[in-house]
């Protein structure tokens, strides 16, 4: 009976405990459900995404309870491993009124496999939502289609040159970044019956950049040239028409009747004609290629032609293996020099291997002054000798300099070791490393720049970075780990550019790398032969 009266009060208080936690985890539930909030996470172009270039993060936010302001993260994780750190966070400020939504992009390069995108809203350091990416695929060989035209060149993915198997995705405006960068992993952007002038001068300019440093730009004309080249620079142009040429059963699209855009003079080379008359002209511009299609894509009798795939799959050789031998897509030496555009290009952070002897490099340390050195031992020496005699002497106890010259030994050693650490050991050390691409002809240029951090101890380390339209990912052996290990991560706020290196150990690796387009330095050069030999000169005017 005593032990049934013990169990009794036991199982109350258990039962008592249980309840409060449920009522507890109830209350933390209704008031998530209760925030109003509500997101939507979509990575890549139509959840389409290439692996190792930089890919948007389409974050919809709907807000139908109180006012919110706070914290918009975003970063990459991994489902399987839950306990994985070391990806980068995006973040910045974002503000809510109740009933309002708002829709925010921004970028990120998936590096790792199987790897998902989460954004949350922090407030005062509580998530208030969290919320996962849609599932998304990838891809080797992407293709950006920007035209009114719902279906325009879908037949892109039904050719296999070479074995590529090419995803057609369809742009929306605001999908051309206004940076050069974040169009680098489209191996080809179409642009066939769409208002270029519709897009801004910063979506222009990237688009011009993007070719200028690699990238592939097939063109639609037509009836509709002018809608479709009034936005775009005439510079990068194979030709610029001026009115519309009836061609009558032109035998290079199998005798069909074919209105075409008609320019006096070409500036690049036509690889399809008839008859003298341009079908299909492409032009080298800096690094990459422009491709002009004088006929539309999209209509008929083009559309509906059975050799129209015939000619995508040539289109898509040229631009993914390369015409003439140019190898844009192959940074590597395979078919032609490096270029940092061109859809192949590896991440800034997989390029980071390569410079970690240089980023984690330790410059030697001067030594220390004579004077202070000698200053140092001249004092050591008093001490364990004059000083340490007489005042063991006035003590009368110079049986204890067995214990008070060991003891001297150890605070002076001490002592130098502090001020060592004072003066030297507490500075953090930084290595960078810029590397500019430059295009002849080219007012900008694309730079990609490294910066190693070994700091002195344990701690978070802060660093803003100078520059307009910045992309920022960690190297790859950030803080001794990498892609996946439990390395530190680094913190990036977007509006601000201020990057922190939380978790760094002491005298550890750490780091990140940026890229942004630049003006280009005004470089000027010149060669002569002299005594057989040629002697060349690099001047430059930039400010």
């Amino acid at each position: 009976m005593g032990s049934l009266r013990c169990r009794l009060p036991a199982r109350i208080l258990l039962s008592t405990l249980l309840a409060a936690l449920a009522l507890t985890m109830a209350a933390i539930t209704a008031e998530a459900a209760g925030s109003g909030l509500t997101l939507a996470v979509h990575v890549g172009y139509q959840d389409v995404v290439k692996p190792g270039q930089w890919t948007p993060v389409t974050v919809d936010v709907r807000n139908t309870g109180a006012d919110v302001d706070g914290l918009l993260e975003v970063q990459e994780s991994l489902n399987a491993q839950p306990g994985v750190i070391g990806f980068t966070i995006y973040q910045q400020p974002i503000s809510l009124p109740g009933g309002a939504s708002k829709r925010v992009r921004t970028y990120l390069v998936e590096d790792t496999t199987g790897a998902t995108v989460t954004a949350r809203i922090v407030s005062n350091g509580r998530t208030l939502i969290s919320q996962d990416s849609v599932t998304s695929s990838t891809t080797s060989t992407l293709i950006g289609v920007l035209s009114d035209q719902a279906s325009a060149l879908d037949d892109f993915a039904a050719v296999h040159p070479g074995g590529l198997a090419a995803r057609v995705v369809h742009l929306h405006p605001e999908d051309i970044a206004d940076s050069a960068i974040a169009l680098r992993a489209f191996d080809i952007v179409v642009i066939d019956d769409f208002a270029t002038d519709s897009l801004t001068a910063r979506q222009r300019m990237a688009v011009a950049d993007f070719v200028q440093d690699g990238g592939n730009l097939l063109l639609g004309t037509g009836a509709s040239w002018h809608k479709t080249l009034a936005g775009l620079p005439a510079a990068i142009l194979p030709m610029e028409p001026r009115a519309t040429l009836n061609v009558h059963q032109a035998r290079a699209v199998g005798g069909q009747n074919i209105e075409v855009a008609f320019a006096d003079a070409a500036n690049g080379r036509a690889w399809l004609s008839e008859g003298g008359v341009p079908l299909i002209v492409d032009r080298g511009v800096g690094a990459g290629i422009v491709t002009m299609a004088t006929f539309d894509w999209n209509q008929d009798p083009i559309a509906a032609w059975s050799g129209t795939k015939d000619l995508l799959r040539q289109v898509l050789a040229r631009a993914v293996f390369g015409a003439a031998g140019s190898g844009t897509n192959y940074p590597n030496g395979m078919g032609g020099p490096f270029q940092p555009f061109g859809g192949s290009t590896p991440s800034v952070a997989s390029k980071s291997n390569a410079l970690a002897p240089v980023l984690g490099n330790l410059p030697g340390l001067d030594l220390p002054s004579l004077q202070l050195t000698a200053g140092l031992v001249l004092l050591y020496v008093l001490l364990v000798g004059p000083v340490n005699y007489l005042v063991l002497g006035a003590m009368r106890r110079r049986a204890l300099a067995w214990v008070t010259v060991p003891l001297i030994a150890v605070i002076a050693a001490t002592g130098a070791y502090g001020a060592g650490v004072f003066t030297k050991g507490r500075s953090v050390q930084t290595n960078q490393v810029a590397i500019l691409h430059l295009q002849t002809g080219w007012d900008h240029a694309y730079q990609e720049t490294y910066t190693g951090v070994i700091p002195p101890s344990r701690g978070d380390y802060q660093a803003r970075v100078a520059g307009d339209r910045l992309l920022i990912s960690p190297i790859a052996n950030n803080n001794n780990g990498g892609f996946g290990g439990n390395a530190g991560s680094i913190r990036v706020n977007l509006p601000t550019s201020v990057v922190t290196l939380t978790g760094m150990t002491a005298f550890s690796l750490g780091g990140f790398g940026t890229e942004t387009m630049t003006a280009a330095p005004q470089l000027t050069g010149r060669v002569q032969l002299l005594n057989g030999k040629l002697v060349g000169t690099i001047e430059n005017h930039s400010d």
